[in-house]
């Protein structure tokens, strides 16, 4: 078993009901919490980013390797983007005739060390690509096929609450523009 931390951020300010989104897409899987979710802070994103991203997370026991959650976890990111929407949102991505809107930033950390010396671990995306020998394009939509399987498994009812989580998202977000450096 893996011991896992996972967390979500949205610059909208929606993190929480995207944490609430992948508790819906986690009871597929076989992850088990250890704790609730919580409030953080996500510093890099706003240093690099100039902006602040809310951010929240939680501790899972999983027998997925860090590596196969991050690729889901990649896929988690993106909700197909709805017709109705397409006029007031861009979409950030294509594939296959379905476009796709990024809806929040999720990532999964690692526990390395030993004793008293741990650490948590991000599992990037970029380090994860070179990893498949693929492109960090190519990694998005593998990972969003990935997505799609488990979504297939899902009962059909929680497969609709986690469709009608992401409209609300992505009805209740107000366009902004980043501050480009």
């Amino acid at each position: 078993m893996h011991r896992l931390r996972v967390s979500v951020n949205d610059e909208y300010g929606f993190a929480e009901q995207c944490a609430k989104r992948l508790e819906l897409i986690f009871a597929s899987l076989d992850l088990k919490p250890i704790d609730d979710w919580k409030a953080s802070s996500d510093a890099g994103k706003g240093i690099i980013m100039l902006y602040y991203a809310e951010t929240f997370e939680r501790e899972y026991t999983s027998a997925i390797p860090p590596e196969d959650l991050k690729l889901l976890l990649k896929g988690t990111e993106y909700a197909v983007l709805p017709t109705e929407l397409e006029t007031n949102t861009q979409k950030d991505l294509e594939m296959d005739g379905v476009k796709y809107v990024k809806l929040c930033d999720a990532d999964v950390w690692s526990r390395v060390g030993k004793l008293l010396m741990t650490a948590w671990d991000k599992v990037s995306s970029r380090s994860l690509a070179r990893k498949l020998g693929v492109t960090e394009e190519d990694l998005q939509k593998m990972a969003i096929e990935r997505f799609k399987q488990v979504l297939n498994r899902a009962p059909p009812e929680r497969l609709e609450e986690i469709r009608n989580m992401e409209l609300g998202v992505l009805r209740a977000r107000k366009p902004r523009r980043r501050t480009e450096i």
